[in-house]
């Protein structure tokens, strides 16, 4: 028999020997008060029992009780090292990567501290390539390890390795890694390329969507020839209410104002038409809006 049933059948009793015992009349309104009372007071034991249970069975929630974090205390660099390392080695290359054959060497790529909406995480970076494989083909395939950031240290999220092949002389391409969404970062690829005075750059932006990381943007972003006139670019991200951030592109020729004009020639053709106007002029601007699966332009100021 519970606490509760226990309290209401004393209550019960109660009631019973005062109507045997009291030598007075008891009006019928009185009794039908008597009677809610009782009740109210089965009531109120029953939620005191019970109560407990609930809150108890609800306190192993998630937050409530987190696992140890990776990292205790203060951000330590080489234990986040050790444990990427750790993560890569145990990997199973020859299955994930073919194309490249053991022994490998993981070559650490930088750590970006990232602030979202809601907390803080630091993301860190690996090169893995063949040992040795230096030559200007040699292209080694990026791991990223974010951690994040928990009351009493960091706490490893889903590490993923491999995820893209990019860079070249066996090392990884200029890159950051920047917030794009409230609850999402993404990897900026800065490829470039320079020949007898002519050259280009161009932005990648990489990102998980689903299970798989995608690209998701690219844009040339700069051009020069050899004598030193071209233009460049500053790219943006602007947040707002659908999750993804804007990208937006400001364009200004260098050294001069005039000097903001395709420079054709370069081997980028392909890329011409998402800078450029129907004439071919450059546009000093432009806006992207992410779609669900990539950046696609919003406005073009002619």
């Amino acid at each position: 028999m519970t606490g509760g049933s226990r309290l209401a059948f004393s209550a019960q009793k109660v009631l019973d020997h005062s109507r045997d015992t009291l030598p007075m009349k008891i009006s019928p309104e009185i009794e039908k008060w008597s009677w809610v009372a009782g009740i109210l007071g089965t009531i109120v034991a029953i939620l005191a029992f019970v109560g407990p249970m609930f809150h108890d069975s609800n306190s192993n929630q998630p937050g409530d009780h987190q696992a140890a974090p990776d990292i205790s205390g203060r951000w330590d660099i080489e234990q986040a090292t050790k444990i990427a390392l750790t993560k890569l080695q145990g990997t199973n290359w020859t299955k994930l990567a073919p194309d490249m054959k053991g022994p490998f060497d993981h070559k650490g790529a930088g750590q970006y501290h990232l602030i979202y909406k809601h907390g803080e995480s630091i993301v860190v970076a690996f090169a893995t390539i063949t040992k040795g494989d230096e030559c200007h083909a040699c292209t080694p395939y990026l791991s990223f390890f974010e951690f994040e950031k928990v009351s009493d240290g960091w706490r490893l999220a889903d590490p993923d390795v491999g995820v893209i092949q990019a860079g070249n002389w066996g090392g990884p391409p200029t890159m950051s890694v920047r917030v794009i969404a409230d609850d999402r970062y993404g990897i900026f690829l800065q490829p470039g390329y320079t020949a007898q005075g002519w050259s280009f750059g161009e932005v990648l932006i990489y990102a998980r969507i689903g299970d798989a990381y995608q690209k998701i943007f690219e844009i040339l972003t700069d051009q020069d020839d050899p004598d030193d006139h071209g233009w460049v670019s500053e790219i943006s991200l602007i947040k707002n209410d659908t999750g993804f951030y804007d990208i937006a592109i400001t364009r200004k020729g260098e050294p001069k104002a005039d000097d903001l004009r395709y420079i054709d020639g370069i081997n980028v053709d392909e890329l011409k038409w998402d800078v450029t106007d129907q004439s071919g002029n450059i546009r000093p601007h432009d806006k992207y809006r992410f779609d669900g699966q990539r950046y696609v332009p919003t406005n073009h100021s002619e």
